[in-house]
């Protein structure tokens, strides 16, 4: 009889400690979702950056002034940015609360881009704005002879693949590519 009760009493604390788990795991979930919504919020209301249009010669303080705000709203968006501005490959649009700040970011920049600048991100899908960021970081930023090179080197390298559909897809990327390195040459 002792061992039935015992038994009894250690699946009813398991039940109890499942039950409080998955009431932790909800009030996790719930705190997440209010922590998005109040940063979507303040991004609305809080003064922010000016417009940004690609003009030779303002991204820096354009980028500076962008990534301390953005900072300034949630912890952690520089080191975001950074990591976005540095990948050489087109990033996915993330999980999580990366996916959401990207969301607010590219909402962001629909209000803050203009002229060459929002040209060149327009055509971002998903509502990726580090996808966006690191494209005009590439564009705008300082970029070194090095670089210039490495992209060339993308553009003589290309390839167009093997059948009819995937040359008019890649083509499209092609010329984006040459593109970029006109406006980068004409930038030195």
């Amino acid at each position: 009889m002792a061992v039935n009760v015992q038994a009894a009493t250690q699946e009813q604390l398991q039940q109890t400690l499942l039950a409080m788990n998955v009431e932790i795991t909800a009030l996790k979930e719930e705190k997440q979702r209010y922590t998005m919504n109040s940063l979507k919020k303040e991004v609305v209301k809080a003064s922010r950056p000016g417009e940004f249009n690609g003009t030779k010669g303002t991204w820096s303080a354009w980028d500076k002034n962008l990534v301390g705000w953005l900072s300034a709203q949630h912890a952690g968006f520089d080191e975001l940015l950074s990591a976005a501005a540095n990948s050489e490959s087109e990033l996915g649009i993330g999980s999580g609360d990366t996916r959401e700040l990207g969301k607010i970011l590219h909402q962001l920049f629909k209000t803050l881009l203009r002229g060459k600048a929002d040209k060149l991100t327009r055509n971002v899908t998903k509502q990726n704005g580090f996808e966006q960021y690191r494209l005009l970081a590439r564009r705008f930023g300082n970029r070194s002879e090095q670089g210039d090179a490495v992209l060339l080197r993308k553009i003589v390298d290309f390839s167009f693949g093997k059948t009819v559909a995937e040359v008019e897809i890649k083509f499209a990327e092609f010329l984006e590519l040459i593109n970029l390195y006109e406006e980068l040459i004409a930038l030195h």
